[in-house]
């Protein structure tokens, strides 16, 4: 059973860590939408600063998908643990 713990507690790391970044990737693409806000249309930088922004959008999309499946899948993880334990204890 304390296995079946840490197991949960590793996965739960994981899905913060993966939640930590997406929040850092929101902050670099709001600084960055920020920052192309002020720039003027005539702007050498505009183009670049356009892809980097759009670039961290993409990233954060996939981030958002890579949580919900982990999210699904520690779900999925914990009835089983539970499931095992059970089964496991009234035996």
């Amino acid at each position: 059973m304390r296995i079946s713990y840490k197991r949960i507690r590793e996965r739960e790391e994981t899905l913060d860590e993966l939640r930590r970044r997406r929040r850092s990737t929101g902050s670099k693409a709001e600084s960055a939408e920020k920052k192309l806000a002020k720039m003027g249309p005539e702007n050498k930088g505009l183009p670049g600063q356009t892809d980097l922004l759009e670039k961290l959008r993409q990233e954060m999309r996939s981030m958002d998908t890579e949580i919900v499946m982990e999210e699904s899948k520690l779900g999925d993880f914990k009835r089983q643990c539970v499931s095992f334990c059970i089964r496991n204890e009234v035996s």
